[in-house]
């Protein structure tokens, strides 16, 4: 594992810690301070651990059932670029291809907060997408900051995203700059 039995461990005490199974100065791994990383992923793993059990097993199997949710924006993403009289059959191609690839599988059974931060920039690109077919609905955009918000808050390398999106957002919607809808939508 190249030392990710380390990332294993702190993900699953950052969880136990937000069930006040730790001390307040717990320091993960000897050495992070519970600030150190983002506590959105762990937060969410440790409510549906307390639904149940606190015990690694449950750790293991909410974070599998969590990080598996990046499938759904993918599919809506080639729901919305493949075209209307052929959407069908696309969903199954779609899933074979996510299970036989190797470096998706490892990410979806190991235990880290990326997965879930993939999941909030895909529903980003969704939203994003979706704005462009639609660009008078200021809700798309809006739904794609939130979840460029929330991935962050659940892991820091979605930064440049945000800072990509803004670019684009403001390339893809140039002509509107000069009327105050668009910055009383953009604004908001």
């Amino acid at each position: 594992g190249g030392g990710w039995a380390g990332d294993w461990l702190e993900h699953y005490n950052r969880a136990r810690f937000l069930l006040n199974e730790l001390p307040w100065d717990y320091a993960f791994l000897n050495y992070y301070s519970f600030t150190a990383r983002p506590p959105l992923a762990n937060a969410v793993h440790a409510f549906f651990m307390g639904l149940g059990s606190s015990d690694f097993i449950h750790f293991q199997v909410v974070n599998v059932l969590g990080n598996s949710f990046v499938f759904f924006p993918v599919i809506l993403i080639g729901r919305s670029l493949i075209q209307k009289d052929s959407q069908s059959g696309y969903v199954w191609p779609i899933l074979l291809l996510l299970m036989v690839n190797p470096m998706f599988m490892q990410n979806m059974i190991y235990p880290w907060t990326r997965m879930i931060c993939t999941f909030y920039v895909l529903m980003s690109v969704y939203f994003f997408l979706r704005s462009q077919e639609v660009p008078d609905d200021s809700r798309y955009p809006l739904l794609g900051f939130l979840g460029l918000a929330a991935g962050f808050v659940a892991h820091y390398s979605v930064g440049p995203y945000i800072v990509g999106f803004v670019v684009l957002y403001f390339v893809a919607r140039r002509t509107k700059l000069q009327t105050t809808l668009f910055w009383k939508q953009t604004l908001i």
